[in-house]
This record gives C-alpha cells, sequence and structure tokens, in this order.
C-alpha cells in the first residue's frame, strides 16, 4: 500500500498549487455530494415516511374510538335496524356480496337461528369494519366473537367472525 500512497504523493507534489486547490475544492464537493445522497437525503425521506405513517395511524385510532363509542352506546346512527323477515344467514350473505369488502365471504355457516360464522379472506380492514357496522345498524346483528388475522399486504386480514342477530329481531 505504502507504494501506492508515494505515487500519489509525488502525483499531488507535482501538481500547480492551482490544480491542487481545484482537486481539493472538488474533493470536498464531491464528499458533500456523497454524505447528502446516501445519508442526509434517505433520513430525511424515512422521517416523513414515519410522520406520514403516523397520522394515518392516529386517523384510523379515532375512527376505531368512535366506533367503539358508538357501539357500547347502542347508537345506531339515528336509524332503526330494519327488519326484512329475512333469516341471518341470508341477510349476511346478502350483505357480505353487495357490500364494499371486495370479495364476498369464503364461507358462512349457521348455528341455529340467530348465529352465523362468517370466514372472509384478504379482505381491507377499513371495509370489514363498515361491513361490519351496517350489520349492527341496518339488521340489528351484533358481533360475538372476532379474530381478525393480519396478512402480509398491508390493511389486509383474515377474519373468523361470530355474528348474532338480537332476540328481538326476526
Amino acid at each position: 500500500m505504502n507504494p501506492y500512497l508515494g505515487q500519489l504523493r509525488s502525483a499531488w507534489e507535482n501538481l500547480a498549487e492551482r490544480e491542487r486547490r481545484m482537486l481539493a475544492l472538488g474533493g470536498g464537493v464531491l464528499c458533500l455530494i456523497v454524505f447528502y445522497l446516501l445519508l442526509w437525503e434517505p433520513l430525511r425521506q424515512a422521517r416523513i415516511d414515519k410522520a406520514e405513517a403516523l397520522a394515518q395511524a392516529r386517523i384510523l385510532a379515532t375512527r376505531l374510538e368512535l366506533m367503539a363509542v358508538e357501539a357500547q352506546r347502542g347508537d345506531n346512527g339515528g336509524r332503526r335496524a330494519t327488519s326484512t323477515g329475512q333469516s341471518l344467514l341470508a341477510v349476511v350473505d346478502q350483505s357480505g356480496k353487495s357490500s364494499q369488502l371486495g370479495k364476498p365471504p369464503v364461507r358462512l355457516q349457521p348455528e341455529g337461528d340467530n348465529t352465523v360464522k362468517v370466514w372472509l379472506e384478504e379482505v381491507p380492514f377499513e371495509a370489514v369494519l363498515r361491513w361490519l357496522h351496517e350489520l349492527q345498524t341496518r339488521h340489528g346483528v351484533r358481533v360475538d366473537n372476532a379474530d381478525f388475522e393480519r396478512q402480509t399486504t398491508p390493511g389486509l386480514v383474515n377474519v373468523r367472525v361470530t355474528l348474532v342477530r338480537n332476540q328481538g329481531q326476526p
């Protein structure tokens, strides 16, 4: 390594003073550019991305808190649950196909007249919440048990949920 350093030192010393200044200035500018592109900019972008993700998480948490408060109060937005005379299985099947889930339930399993187990795969989490809220407010169906499994794609979940129609509903 010493022979290379010796060659570089002799080449440096053979340069005119003006050339040395230009090379030193160019090297300094190159170091600044490398620092900015390899360190500063990726860190700045990561901070921006994290701030956006935090803001979205806060919005989602606020929505979930509002939905929880409504669910605890039994508030259905001033609307009464409609009684269409359909069985719980038919109501869940129709609302699952016509909702914003993106795909119908994979499996529906009735358990008596007032209970249905539903399996959904790779559906958006927020769409599931809206669908369950719609079932509660429009059809008087409540969630008895739910199991959400996060998928590798952000925002998608697999869901197993047990739905129960309130006893006062047909």
